[in-house]
């Protein structure tokens, strides 16, 4: 009893920096030892960052009195591979409506009820459906696989319509659907919230256009993740090259985190997003996930685009020397950069001077990454 008085003595400051140590078996663990240490990290504060996953819990267990048990009374990002009837109506009592994760839902739930419940959560990530081994906490691994009833067209459509500047929700996920369908024109709603990742989707031309210039008028968009592609008829191909470079531009170059990935061919408005950066931008971060997508571009306003940003993944993307070297030559002169990620890019070492270039460029940006 003394060494669990001693212990459990330390401030709830000092327990609350252990706790990021512990994942969910051990905590369960703790649980166990003596009743002082039950009574101690009971308590719903060390609890509510992992993530829940009701069906870890059995069959037999529902999602109400998972969520009245008092360490769960606060948990904060929730999982459902599936929401039934009666899960839909204990999610809609729920006060803390942080992060919550979907993989299917019943088709009978109303659309619009859909969409306004949705609304008032912080973060939600809607995907085909969940699969994974481990129960609870944050290093949960899940797969992609497919659900019986995933949410329907009215359904997300109804979402996208409902997409206003006085939502509650601040960041959208969504992964594993196909977009194309019509009655998702309103996706561009989606400029109103704070962050949008999209991973294995696909949208059509039509809809990227709408969007971006959505975003070129007026966005709240801090973030934006257009992950991979579906591998529909466009060979995993998100078709940027048929949106009109300067809409683009326009639109990208007013959210400060970008990370794209499987645009093939979009050569003519990386041209125009980097001419347009090069001369004012809200663009902070940018990654870009496409071999060869820079091929072609002007090296320097390449150069000078890059050197406008404050942190720039270009990895993997194979630079022509030229490009290369008036990067280096710009920094040398005047550059906002703190982080330059160019690894993999062979004709970095065929470049001018390349010794003294990579030592200058070392002195110059904090994170360098060349190898």
């Amino acid at each position: 009893m003394s060494k669990d008085l001693n212990i459990l003595s330390f401030p709830l400051e000092i327990l609350l920096k252990i706790r990021p140590y512990l994942n969910y078996s051990s905590m369960c663990n703790l649980l166990l030892v003596s009743r002082c240490w039950r009574d101690v990290w009971e308590d719903p504060v060390f609890w509510s960052k992992f993530l829940l996953r009701p069906r870890c819990f059995g069959r037999d267990t529902d999602l109400e009195t998972i969520l009245n048990t008092n360490r769960f009374s606060t948990i904060e990002v929730l999982r459902l591979d599936f929401i039934d009837l009666n899960d839909w109506e204990v999610l809609k009592k729920k006060s803390n409506k942080r992060s919550l994760e979907i993989g299917g839902v019943h088709q009978m739930i109303d659309e619009e009820d859909f969409a306004c419940e949705l609304l008032h959560w912080e973060s939600v990530s809607l995907s085909e459906g969940f699969d994974g081994n481990s129960t609870c906490g944050y290093d949960d691994a899940f797969d992609y696989v497919e659900t019986e009833q995933p949410i329907t067209a009215g359904q997300m459509a109804a979402l996208f319509q409902h997409i206003t500047d006085e939502s509650e929700m601040k960041c959208l996920e969504i992964s594993g659907c196909d977009l194309r369908n019509p009655d998702f024109d309103a996706f561009a709603n989606c400029s109103k919230l704070e962050e949008i990742q999209l991973d294995l989707c696909e949208l059509n031309s039509d809809q990227m256009a709408s969007f971006f210039k959505k975003c070129a008028e007026r966005t709240k968009l801090k973030k934006f993740n257009l992950g991979f592609a579906l591998n529909f008829e466009h060979h995993g191909f998100h078709k940027l090259h048929h949106v009109d470079p300067t809409l683009f531009a326009s639109g990208i170059n007013n959210i400060e985190k970008v990370t794209l990935h499987s645009f093939g061919g979009a050569h003519r408005q990386m041209e125009e997003l980097f001419k347009t950066i090069s001369k004012e931008s809200k663009i902070k971060e940018i990654t870009l996930r496409q071999r060869g997508c820079l091929a072609g571009v002007d090296p320097d306003v390449l150069a000078i685009g890059i050197n406008k940003l404050e942190k720039v993944d270009i990895s993997n993307l194979n630079l022509e020397k030229e490009q290369l070297e008036k990067i280096f030559q710009q920094i040398l002169i005047k550059s906002n950069l703190k982080k330059l990620d160019i690894r993999f890019n062979s004709n970095f070492r065929h470049i001018d001077n390349y010794q003294k270039v990579l030592e200058a460029a070392k002195r110059k940006i904090t994170t360098f990454l060349h190898t």
